[in-house]
């Protein structure tokens, strides 16, 4: 995924104490609260914006 790609206000930055809540109520995340990386998360936006790219004849293209 390239952040960049999408626009101001579509992914975002979790703080420290959003990312301490994911880590807590999603158990397959535990190694996330080692990483000194903070995570991206999309907003509505941009997961509709991530869905219609992914959906799009250039994403998925045509089997034979």
């Amino acid at each position: 995924m390239q952040p960049e790609k999408f626009p101001s206000g579509y992914i975002f930055e979790l703080q420290s104490v959003e990312k301490q809540e994911v880590v807590k109520v999603f158990d397959h995340l535990d190694k996330l609260k080692y990483s000194p990386v903070s995570p991206k998360a999309f907003t509505e936006k941009g997961l509709y914006m991530l869905t219609t790219v992914l959906k799009s004849e250039q994403a998925t293209p045509k089997q034979r």
